[in-house]
């Protein structure tokens, strides 16, 4: 789980945040009007994105990470950001 808060923004409207594996670069973009406060949930393992908990269309393929050090991106085209992002690893045994 990948979660970010918008702390503070400026130009946030028709804007896209995008999230991806650092190393693979395999990730996803959301584009909207963006405001201070906004939320953003990315649930990799559920193939899941909300934003303020209301569920969002996206586009590009779910990043993976495999058990290891690995990295996660982060970019906007917003003109000033202060985002804080938290990320979970949860192992699952199949």
């Amino acid at each position: 789980m990948i979660k970010l808060k918008i702390n503070t923004l400026t130009g946030g409207t028709a804007k896209r945040i995008t999230v991806t594996n650092g190393s693979t670069m395999r990730g996803v973009s959301v584009t909207r009007n963006w405001v201070a406060g906004d939320t953003i949930e990315i649930d990799c393992l559920r193939k899941t994105i909300f934003v303020n908990s209301v569920p969002t269309d996206y586009l590009g393929q779910f990043p993976v990470w495999v058990v290891g050090p690995g990295v996660i991106a982060y970019s906007d085209d917003f003109t000033a950001r202060d985002v804080t992002i938290e990320s979970i690893y949860v192992r699952r045994w199949l």
